[in-house]
């Protein structure tokens, strides 16, 4: 049935043998889509806040990379294929302790983990 009617939406073009494949493929993209991204999208928050640095270290374990201990809780520091972040090195080491910045993170929250903000950008404030 559904074969018919994509082929009847077809039948006066060219791609009246292929264009109801690429219909339907479209849409169970777009289903597969709203499926799995949807969820992850609502647990996921971006923003900027203003950091005050305590101390920072790396963490071997657990797979955090960088860790930046703040004023306002701990940070990881880390590289991210969704944000096309590979300056992490550099991000870690310019930050300096007792100074303040205002940094943009990232953060996927997962119930069953918890994981520490990303920072992505970090910009220092002036006295």
């Amino acid at each position: 049935m559904i074969k018919v009617f994509f082929n009847d939406l077809f039948e006066e073009s060219k791609l009246a043998g292929c264009g109801a494949c690429i219909l339907i493929g479209v849409f169970i993209l777009i289903l597969i889509y709203s499926i799995v991204f949807c969820p992850i999208a609502s647990r996921t928050s971006s923003g900027y806040m203003t950091i005050t640095i305590n101390d920072k270290s790396i963490n071997t374990q657990g797979g955090e990379g960088y860790l930046v201990f703040t004023d306002k809780g701990v940070f990881a520091n880390r590289d991210s294929v969704m944000w096309w972040k590979w300056n992490t090195s550099d991000i870690q080491n310019q930050l300096e302790i007792g100074e303040t910045y205002e940094v943009h993170y990232h953060w996927f929250r997962v119930p069953l983990f918890s994981w520490y903000k990303n920072i992505l950008t970090a910009k220092e404030q002036g006295e």
